[in-house]
């Protein structure tokens, strides 16, 4: 069968550096609570400050996810989120 890693992180840079979009970050349960998180987005936050620093970045974290993003600076917008999909889900 497939390994499972424990942590997944997913960064999608848009067209000329101009935006990036952190797409999917996970950690397994059996590895909460030992920072993981926190270095995953620290190392994402320092790829796109060395490689599109006037890049607008944004994400979409569930409750945990959104306590670590407001702790590295992210601010929540006025805007809703959005998707399209194929099956109309």
């Amino acid at each position: 069968g497939q390994r499972r890693q424990p942590v997944r992180a997913r960064l999608a840079p848009g067209a000329r550096s101009l935006s990036c979009q952190i797409t999917d970050m996970a950690v397994l349960p059996d590895h909460h609570g030992r920072g993981l998180g926190s270095r995953i987005l620290d190392e994402l936050i320092r790829w796109i400050d060395l490689n599109c620093p006037d890049a607008y970045v944004s994400g979409i974290a569930d409750p945990a996810g959104e306590r670590l993003s407001v702790s590295r600076g992210f601010v929540f917008t006025k805007g809703k989120g959005m998707r399209r999909s194929p099956w109309g889900l």
